[in-house]
């Protein structure tokens, strides 16, 4: 039983130690975001509800930044692969993903 706790309490030293100092980090990613007409929109609550029809429809991403960046050019995005639509559903965009759900996209700053 002794030489049971004594490795328990090596086991659980080593493990404080070696995870000391490596906690996961977001620091290097920007929110979710697309860029379009010129505003910087930020996704997120997303759902599979949506579904509109061809007339709301307004575009297709054309390029991708990566994660660690914000989009600066209209039709890019962040999180969104190029091709992926994106439509205007009662007056706000939201942003299809390849994960299957719709992300709604807000201007920076507020509405």
């Amino acid at each position: 039983m002794k030489r049971f706790l004594i490795i328990l309490v090596l086991l659980c030293s080593a493990f404080l130690l070696f995870s000391c100092g490596k906690k996961a980090s977001l620091d290097n990613v920007e929110p979710y975001a697309v860029q379009i007409d010129g505003t910087l929109y930020l996704c997120y609550e997303r759902t599979k509800s949506q579904n509109p029809d061809e007339s709301q429809m307004m575009g297709k991403i054309t390029s991708k930044v990566g994660a660690d960046q914000l989009p600066t050019l209209n039709d890019s995005s962040n999180f969104l692969d190029v091709g992926q639509p994106y439509a205007k559903i009662d007056g706000h965009f939201w942003a299809y993903a390849q994960d299957g759900f719709w992300y709604l996209c807000e201007p920076t700053g507020g509405k």
